[in-house]
């Protein structure tokens, strides 16, 4: 399917099932009473590219693009999308055995998530804009071995990131998050790191410390843990509290009294 205008229908824009070898492309599909192209129902590898979704919102879960598949094996890709004005941008139930990548799509100013996914398969989303969506940025609900990276969401008005469920081995790297609410992780094993706006690692040198002084971690939140050294021979450095914005050091000398005027090396990690 490609080439083509799917608007004002009672139902679905398009709808596929029951298929192999499909290819989407080119095409807007607007103003449907369900969703603007749904795909359920034992489809595999599939291509969905440049296609423009939009105000599709007869139903509660009405949605850009939205996709249901159970066992057997599925793949598929979706790329260059443009996904606006529906309830959802993009809607995917998806079984242990599917295998989906989505990447460069633009997600914009939908009625609720723009992302929702409920999901035991592999799934890849990245290099997409997911802003001004009225609920959520991305929430994903029972995910094992997903991966969001380097995506750019900002301005929706729940959180940018929710992993919840059962949600296990996810990783969330290298986005560029804004807003209130940023990651909220549900999950088990999960590893957020390098993301733009909410700092898991920082560290530095901290010069002129005295025993008892603290430092400014600039992390997201109260760090897991804090590793501190200095090189000066005979003085003992080590973490007596953690907050949500400074970290303490004990500078002691070997016997007992305190060292002032040392310069302390850190780390600090926070694992949400």
């Amino acid at each position: 399917i490609s080439n083509s205008i799917c608007s004002n229908n009672t139902e679905h824009g398009i709808i596929i099932t029951k298929s192999e070898h499909v290819s989407i492309s080119d095409s807007i599909s607007c103003y449907n009473n369900a969703n603007g192209l749904t795909i359920s129902d034992n489809v595999s590898d599939f291509i969905i590219s440049n296609i423009q979704s939009y105000s599709n919102t007869g139903l509660s879960t009405s949605s850009g693009i939205k996709i249901t598949l159970a066992a057997p094996v599925q793949n598929g890709v979706i790329s260059d999308c443009v996904l606006h004005d529906n309830n959802f941008g993009m809607y995917l139930t998806l079984s242990d055995y599917a295998d989906i990548i989505i990447k460069n799509c633009v997600i914009h100013d939908n009625n609720d998530d723009g992302v929702y996914i409920q999901s035991g398969g592999r799934f890849t989303l990245s290099d997409s804009y997911i802003f001004n969506n009225t609920n959520d940025g991305l929430q994903i609900y029972d995910g094992e071995d997903v991966s969001f990276n380097n995506n750019y969401i900002t301005g929706n008005g729940g959180y940018c990131v929710i992993l919840g469920g059962a949600s296990n081995n996810t990783r969330v790297t290298d986005n560029i998050l804004s807003g209130s609410n940023l990651i909220l992780n549900n999950g088990a094993n999960s590893t957020i790191q390098e993301n733009n706006g909410f700092a898991t690692e920082n560290g530095g040198v901290a010069t002129n410390m005295n025993d008892g002084g603290t430092i400014t971690h600039g992390l997201t939140g109260t760090p897991t843990y804090v590793l501190v050294s200095t090189n000066t021979s005979g003085v003992i450095a080590s973490v007596t509290s953690i907050g949500s914005s400074t970290f303490t050091v004990s500078l002691k000398n070997h016997d007992g009294t305190s060292a002032n005027g040392i310069t302390v090396y850190w780390r600090a990690y926070y694992v949400p």
